[in-house]
C-alpha cells in the first residue's frame, strides 16, 4: 500500500468561513455556479476558477484511495487560493485560516488515519511566511509547506524570501513546490497548454532559480519537492551545466555543478512514462523520488502507482518511492 505525496484539498469549513467572516481575509465567494463556488481574493480582482467539488469531499477521496491501492495522502491546498496577491495583513489571515480548517478537518479523521495535511504560508512576505510555518507545525502539527513557483511574478531567489527559507530548515520542514499562473499564459490558450507545457515550464523556472541564484547553497538542508518530475529541470540540466561555465554570476551564486542540483532537490512520479522515471531515478536516487498523483485533477495520474511498479528498479528502490521516502519526510506514522 502507497503514499500519495501531492493531491490537493480545501475543507469544507474554509467555505463555511468564508461567508460567515471571509471579509475580513479580503477573500469572498464571487459566484456559485454548477461546477462550484469561484472566490475573489482581493478588492477588484476577476473571479477564481471554479472550485470543484472533488477538492472539497474528503468521504469520496477516501473511496478513491482504496480503489487505487493506496493507504494514505498528503494534501495541499488548490494553490490557485494561495492568495499572494493579497495585502499582507490579510493574507496572513487567509493563511491563517486555511490551515486551521486543515488541521481541524483531520483531527476528526476515523482511527484508520489516510490523510496528511500540510501548510499554506503568505510567501508575500518572507518574515510573515516564516512566522506562519512555525505556527502551522508546531501549533497544527502540519509536517510540510506547499508554496507556488513564484510570488506575483518575483521567483523563488528573492532574498526578501529568505526568513521562509531559513525556518523551513530550521524546523526541517519539506517543502513542495507546485507550479501555478505560468508565464507566457497569453500563448498557452489552445490544446491545454497551460497544463502541459506552462506549468511545467514554470516548475523548471523555480528549480533554476534556487539553483542559480545560489538558494541551496546558502539553505543546504531544506528538503524541496518539485513537482510533476521537476518539469523540464531533470532534462536540461546539461543546458543549465552549460550555462554555469560561461557565465560568472551563476559561479559566483553557487559552488555546486549542475548535476549536483539535480540531485539534491525531490521529485514527484508523475512522468507517466516509466522509462522517464527510470532516468530521473538514475540521477536523482531512489531516495529523493516520492510517489505523487495530483488528484483530484484530470491532468493528474488516475493509476499512480502503476509507473513504479512498471519501471525497472530493484524492489528496494520501488518500496523507497512508494512509501519510505514519504514516512521518512514528512514523519507519517507508518501505521497510519
Amino acid at each position: 500500500m502507497a503514499i500519495d505525496i501531492h493531491a490537493h484539498h480545501i475543507p469544507s469549513s474554509v467555505m463555511q468561513r468564508i461567508r460567515q467572516d471571509g471579509s475580513g481575509c479580503g477573500v469572498e465567494i464571487a459566484a456559485e455556479g454548477a461546477e462550484g463556488p469561484q472566490l475573489r481574493l482581493g478588492q477588484g480582482t476577476a473571479p477564481g476558477r471554479p472550485i470543484i467539488k472533488e477538492l472539497l469531499d474528503l468521504d469520496d477521496r477516501e473511496n478513491k484511495l482504496k480503489e487505487q491501492n493506496l493507504r494514505h495522502q498528503v494534501l495541499s491546498t488548490w494553490l490557485d487560493i494561495v492568495g499572494y496577491n493579497l495585502p499582507v495583513e490579510q493574507g496572513c489571515r487567509w493563511s491563517r485560516l486555511l490551515n486551521r480548517c486543515m488541521a481541524e478537518e483531520l483531527k476528526q479523521q476515523k482511527l484508520e488515519r489516510r490523510f496528511t495535511g500540510i501548510a499554506t504560508v503568505p510567501l508575500q512576505s518572507g518574515e510573515r511566511a516564516a512566522e506562519e510555518l512555525e505556527f502551522a507545525v508546531q501549533e497544527c502539527g502540519l509536517p510540510g509547506v506547499t508554496i507556488g513557483t513564484h510570488v506575483n511574478g518575483k521567483n523563488l531567489d528573492d532574498p526578501l524570501l529568505h526568513p521562509f527559507w531559513r525556518m523551513a530548515e530550521k524546523l526541517k520542514t519539506p517543502i513542495i513546490i507546485h507550479p501555478f499562473f505560468p508565464l507566457g499564459v497569453e500563448r498557452l490558450g489552445s490544446y491545454f497548454l497551460t497544463h502541459i507545457v506552462g506549468l511545467t515550464a514554470e516548475t523548471t523556472l523555480a528549480a533554476a532559480s534556487l539553483y542559480c541564484g545560489g538558494v541551496i547553497d546558502q539553505f543546504p538542508d531544506l528538503k524541496i519537492v518539485l513537482c510533476h518530475g521537476g518539469g523540464f529541470f531533470p532534462y536540461q540540466v546539461g543546458r543549465l551545466g552549460r550555462g554555469r561555465e560561461i557565465r560568472d554570476d551563476i559561479k559566483k551564486a553557487t559552488r555546486r555543478m549542475a548535476r549536483e542540483a539535480l540531485a539534491w532537490f525531490y521529485y514527484d512520479t508523475i512522468l507517466f512514462e516509466p522509462k522517464i522515471l527510470e532516468f530521473l531515478i538514475s540521477e536523482a536516487g531512489a531516495d529523493h523520488v516520492l510517489l505523487g498523483s495530483d488528484c483530484p485533477f484530470g491532468i493528474g495520474d488516475p493509476h499512480p502507482t502503476r509507473i513504479v511498479l512498471e519501471a525497472e528498479i530493484s524492489a528496494v528502490e520501488k518500496d523507497q518511492i512508494l512509501s519510505g521516502n514519504a514516512l521518512r519526510l514528512f514523519h507519517i506514522k507508518s501505521g497510519s
